[in-house]
């Protein structure tokens, strides 16, 4: 009888500190789980905190800048004194040459090129002028381009039918990167602009 209630007693020992050893097991692996998802889930939070921060500083800068902008008065008035000064008509306006270090190579001067060249080198703006039959070069508003050689080369004009039209001849300017299409008009600039309601020039 004495070893019956000793097994039994022996059982009942044992299994309550089996379960007491799995209870501290299942608790612990559940623990170190939880606190996983709470690493992460304050990672995530401060991650986004940083974005809200700087999306509220670049907001600032914003504000500030457009704060600025008003200060100074309307975009109206800036396009008027843009005007003013020439810098809306390209043919009046001087344009830097470009830095021709790095391009040994480089064609600096103005040269005759074929109508199919025209317009094909990325980055070069394209500009339509007309010689008038009193000589006159004016761009495709009518207005005087006086610093013509400059653009165009001086014996530019003498090419006229090089590459089979008559009419035509098209130069392309490197150190500008410009190409200009230039077209012989036989009426006289002086009959053209007298078309016009006021004077362009003015």
């Amino acid at each position: 009888m004495n070893n019956t209630i000793k097994i039994i007693a022996s059982f009942v020992v044992g299994a309550a500190i089996g379960a007491y050893i799995t209870d501290k097991v299942v608790e612990t692996k559940y623990e170190a789980i939880a606190q996983e998802e709470i690493d992460s889930v304050k990672e995530v939070f401060s991650k986004k905190e940083k974005i809200m921060v700087n999306n509220v500083t670049n907001i600032s800068e914003a504000s500030a800048n457009i704060a600025h902008l008003k200060e100074k008065g309307p975009l109206e008035k800036y396009a008027e004194i843009l005007g003013k000064k020439g810098y809306t008509d390209y043919s009046r306006t001087t344009v830097l040459p470009r830095d021709t270090r790095d391009d040994p190579d480089a064609v600096i001067d103005p040269h005759i090129i074929s109508p199919e060249e025209l317009g094909d080198q990325d980055g070069y703006d394209v500009f339509s002028l007309t010689l008038f039959d009193d000589g006159v070069v004016a761009d495709d508003d009518d207005r005087r381009v006086d610093d013509w050689p400059e653009k165009l080369g001086a014996d530019a004009l003498e090419h006229f039918g090089e590459y089979g039209e008559e009419d035509a001849v098209h130069i392309r300017n490197d150190m500008f990167k410009c190409d200009y299409e230039v077209l012989r008009d036989l009426r006289k600039y002086s009959d053209v602009i007298k078309t016009r309601p006021h004077d362009l020039n003015n």
